[in-house]
């Protein structure tokens, strides 16, 4: 057996990581967001969030294939390509800090974004700001510089997608691309700055399995005529996940 694997099935709680996993998946495919808010708080009870940012990123490999290929065709694909090239070039920045930053101010600062994230999406925060080409990069830039910091790529994005009047179908279309592909793109940044270890590796792709039977399922039951539905059950768990993964509660 590899040694990485061999280090990769001690992991303390990683029967509930799994099942940590599955559910975000699920959130992701129907809700089209929260993979994220749901996994990176709840998985640092029992990993440092940077390692939590390294499993999350390999296992979400799983939704290039249950999730991106009907999304990139539903997609505004221009939009989701202008935001994700200074994403890209952000990530870097963001993972250097986040491999400078000890572990409890990380967790309040991921916890903390969350919270934010979910109050502004809850009351229906709008943007002001006109979808134009320096609209998509400067979010593009601010979610992949916040995702490379914490693993939350998605924030930004969603609310951004969220708060305009594009067709819904198209909104979760657009999100659901950007936040694959540049969890996708975050893999061998992490693995050059070291996030990404053989032992890490081996976490996520035994993770991979479970979090595309999640997103899968999650894909399976989506109905857009019930989208609202979705979106008020995403938030719901988001907020359990992360009252449940503040460290306050070590």
């Amino acid at each position: 057996m590899p040694e990485g694997l061999a280090l990769a099935l001690q992991t303390e709680g990683l029967v509930l990581l799994l099942l940590v996993l599955l559910l975000a998946g699920l959130v992701y495919g129907f809700a089209g967001f929260g993979a994220a808010l749901i996994f990176i708080p709840l998985a640092s009870i029992f990993v440092p969030p940077q390692l939590a940012v390294g499993i999350m990123a390999v296992s979400a490999l799983g939704s290039t294939v249950t999730v991106l290929p009907r999304a990139w065709r539903q997609a505004d694909r221009a939009r989701v390509l202008w935001m994700l090239v200074p994403a890209f070039l952000t990530l870097v920045p963001g993972i250097w800090l986040l491999r400078s930053m000890e572990v409890l101010p990380l967790r309040w600062l991921i916890s903390g974004l969350i919270l934010l994230s979910l109050a502004a999406m809850t009351l229906g925060w709008r943007r002001s700001m006109a979808p134009n080409r320096a609209a998509l990069a400067a979010v593009g830039g601010a979610a992949g510089f916040i995702g490379g910091l914490t693993g939350l790529t998605g924030p930004v994005v969603i609310l951004f997608n969220l708060s305009g009047d594009e067709p819904v179908v198209i909104t979760r279309a657009n999100t659901l691309c950007f936040l694959t592909l540049l969890g996708v793109l975050m893999i061998p940044q992490l693995a050059a700055q070291g996030v990404i270890t053989g032992p890490v590796l081996w976490q996520g792709l035994l993770a991979t399995p479970v979090y595309m039977v999640g997103t899968a399922i999650g894909q399976a039951v989506f109905n857009p005529a019930y989208q609202s539905v979705y979106r008020l059950l995403g938030y719901g768990v988001i907020a359990g996940a992360v009252l449940v993964g503040l460290p306050l509660w070590d």
